[in-house]
């Protein structure tokens, strides 16, 4: 879709900077003459090639988006046949985005009604197939639901779940889709469903040979509202540092048992009562998957300077908790994703029909609410930063 697209958007997103690879490839396209629409307040690479930049005041990239979705559809721009077969719900949504005045919301955003139109004039055409990218990490222009507001746009459009066109949701840290395909989130399961999905639930609760339903609504998931009302008292924590961070640290100091696995000495590990050096991925059979679903088979350069691999790690843990372990092997691991995701409906990219009960999409109001949110100092440079001292002591 990148390499044959006609129109790229780019929102809260900075391929060059962010992803490399794929900010090469479509500069590269950029430069021989597809447009592109590029919505960043500050002047990136991508700007100096691109048809259209649009300099919004950070936090209003959704008052933005809902001013062109109103011309569009004041201007019958919209895709009426898509609607009606592939969506649901697009009357409420359409009274609400109607509501919103361009000169408001440029003078809003900061955006001149020129620039905006051209915008309009640019997304109008229905024979473009386009491709919009949206950065989950990045919070340097994020507004509270730019994300749902740029999803609206795009079925305006008809452009999502169709051949040539949709949305790259891309992420500045390694193996972010990785982890999601693994369920490493409390709302999310093995296979990238959502924690609310019955038959998701069922899927991971007949090869986990248990009832996840029942565990769910005897402990729930909201982990913020545990650790806010004191409810969790010990924690195992996995290759995360949340003593550094202002909101955590109260609830680390007031634990009774905190368990830390880490490659590094972070603050975290300092408060731990038990410390479990973690393996690295080169010390390990594993796969790093990109924001497209591509997969990386990394093979162990050696053993383990810890003495055990990750894997082994979480199987002693759960031995230690009295429970039975599934798997013997990292090919059974694999498997069991591979399993779970395809149970899950969920294809890459999205096709012809939508992950939901009635196959469509469906239009949800959201908030135009602006926010200022500041960039938070990034983990990976941190990381990085790591690895770089780890690695001035081996050259010693």
């Amino acid at each position: 879709e990148i390499r044959n697209a006609d129109l790229y958007l780019f929102l809260n997103s900075n391929p060059t900077r962010e992803n490399p690879v794929l900010g090469w490839q479509v500069k590269r396209r950029m430069k021989y003459g597809t447009n592109a629409i590029v919505i960043n307040s500050g002047e990136i690479d991508l700007t100096h090639y691109a048809t259209v930049w649009a300099d919004p005041r950070r936090g209003t990239a959704t008052v933005l988006l809902n001013a062109i979705m109103a011309e569009l559809i004041k201007n019958g721009h919209v895709n009426e046949t898509f609607i009606k077969e592939k969506t649901v719900n697009f009357e409420q949504i359409k009274t609400e985005i109607t509501k919103h005045d361009l000169e408001e919301a440029a003078s809003v955003a900061g955006v001149s009604p020129a620039t905006i139109k051209e915008m309009v004039k640019l997304l109008s055409d229905p024979s473009k197939k386009i491709v919009a990218f949206y950065n989950l990490d990045s919070r340097i222009d994020r507004a509270p639901d730019d994300l749902k507001a740029l999803a609206t746009l795009m079925l305006l459009l008809g452009k999502i779940g169709v051949e040539g066109s949709g949305i790259a949701l891309t992420s500045g840290e390694c193996n972010h889709a990785g982890m999601q395909l693994a369920g490493f989130d409390n709302r999310l399961l093995p296979g990238g469903n959502l924690i609310n999905n019955n038959d998701a639930l069922k899927n991971v609760g007949a090869v986990w040979q248990c009832d996840l339903n029942s565990t769910i609504e005897q402990s729930g998931v909201n982990l913020q509202r545990k650790i806010r009302n004191n409810d969790i008292r010990a924690a195992i924590i996995l290759g995360e540092n949340p003593a550094k961070d202002p909101q955590f640290n109260h609830f680390i100091n007031h634990l009774d048992f905190l368990v830390v696995a880490d490659m590094f000495k972070t603050e975290t590990v300092q408060m731990a009562d038990v410390f479990l050096p973690l393996s690295s991925y080169l010390e390990n059979y594993g796969h790093l998957t990109n924001w497209s679903g591509m997969k990386q088979l990394t093979k162990p350069i050696g053993e383990p300077v810890n003495g055990m691999h990750n894997a082994d790690i979480i199987k002693t843990l759960i031995e230690l908790f009295d429970h039975s372990v599934s798997f013997n092997s990292f090919d059974e691991l694999v498997s069991e994703i591979n399993y779970l995701y395809e149970k899950s409906g969920i294809s890459i990219p999205l096709e012809s029909s939508f992950p939901t009960p009635d196959k469509k999409a469906h239009f949800v109001l959201y908030s135009s609410d602006i926010s200022t949110t500041p960039a938070a100092f990034t983990h990976i440079l941190e990381i990085d930063a790591r690895i770089a001292d780890r690695t001035k002591l081996i050259k010693a």
